[in-house]
């Protein structure tokens, strides 16, 4: 939906991901076009940038802005550039304008100034150099995130495994599967895979192997999946998410093997996901998609008390967002159980004892 008039709201969502893909374009044509909403965009993201450096982003919008801000290793780059750009001429220019000393008059501080042509040049560009960094950031959206909002709009309605994929915004997972149940964008689904493959041929990188990783792991092709995540991981060892993404490929997996005639096997698998998957939060204790998969693991794994301290422990950071309603129906789901263990054991004692006199 086109949003009637822009404001800073509607930005911040802009900047966040949370926008559909018609007031997406409509706020982007806006901020093209309108120098004051431009200047409205640069107060907005900075405001968020500090939310974020200074942990006051609530766990959604701070796994958003990673997600879907941060999502490509350029923007990583051209942001730090412009931060440190803009504080440089910051800096230059508090300096600049301090008041002269004592031995200097402000003859002295004004020839200072505007003394060298280079200076006057490199004042007269830095609007220019803040622009055009500024649309580097926000505009030049590059292939691997092409892709990534391709994959998005491909499962809007629905998602197609139940553990959280990285970038992947939130959809309802269906308890029944089944081609009659499924739900998706054939044709964003295939947008997707081809971008990516193509990024992958002509700029193979961390990112791009991540990226295609992801699809294979939406469309359940998990060997293919863990195939490009192993990748990925080979440079870009320090990535968090790619843990968790890599964790929840082996946890699908296992889930799929739920029924083969090796057991040790699936265990196996379950015990490669749950590997990863403490890897990605020793990294990032507050990634939410790989506590919530770490929550799932445990569960396919019987060790019940330990996925309902996870589940616990994702509400302390994420309590209002629909994955948390996810998580307390799952927390709810392991109480039950467990009273209902504890009543037949209590039954079995009673009956013993009767037994007994």
């Amino acid at each position: 939906m086109k949003p009637d008039r822009i404001t800073q709201s509607n930005i911040r969502s802009y900047l966040l991901g949370q926008v559909d893909e018609a007031e997406h374009e409509a706020i982007e044509t806006a901020i093209l076009t309108d120098n004051e909403l431009f200047e409205e965009l640069l107060v907005v993201e900075d405001e968020v940038i500090d939310e974020y450096l200074n942990g006051k982003l609530d766990p959604e919008a701070r796994s958003r802005f990673e997600n879907y801000f941060l999502a490509a290793p350029e923007r990583h780059e051209q942001l730090r550039f412009a931060r440190v750009f803009d504080q440089y001429v910051s800096s230059q220019t508090a300096a600049a304008t301090a008041p002269p000393s004592a031995s200097h008059s402000w003859r002295d501080w004004f020839q200072t100034l505007f003394a060298s042509p280079v200076r006057v040049a490199a004042y007269a560009i830095v609007p220019l150099v803040i622009a055009l960094a500024a649309w580097q950031i926000f505009f030049r959206q590059s292939d691997v995130q092409k892709g990534l909002v391709a994959l998005n709009s491909a499962y809007r309605e629905q998602r197609p495994i139940e553990a959280r994929i990285s970038s992947l915004e939130y959809a309802p997972f269906p308890i029944t599967r089944g081609s009659a149940t499924d739900k998706v964008n054939q044709n964003e689904l295939s947008r997707a895979e081809l971008t990516l493959l193509e990024t992958l041929k002509n700029n193979p990188s961390s990112a791009a192997h991540h990226a295609l990783g992801k699809v294979y792991l939406a469309k359940r092709e998990f060997d293919k999946a863990i195939e490009q995540f192993d990748a990925a991981i080979k440079g870009d060892s320090n990535n968090a998410q790619l843990y968790s993404d890599l964790g929840a490929a082996w946890l699908e997996k296992g889930k799929l093997n739920r029924d083969d005639a090796e057991p040790g096997k699936r265990m196996a698998e379950l015990g490669r996901s749950l590997e990863n998957l403490n890897k990605a939060l020793g990294m990032n204790p507050n990634l939410l998609e790989a506590l919530f998969n770490r929550a799932l693991c445990q569960e396919q794994l019987t060790v019940y008390s330990q996925a309902e301290n996870d589940w616990r422990e994702y509400l302390k950071q994420d309590s209002t967002s629909p994955w948390a309603e996810e998580a307390r129906r799952k927390l709810q789901l392991l109480e039950e159980q467990k009273k209902r263990e504890a009543q037949t054991k209590d039954g079995v004692g009673q009956v013993s004892t009767a037994s007994i006199v």
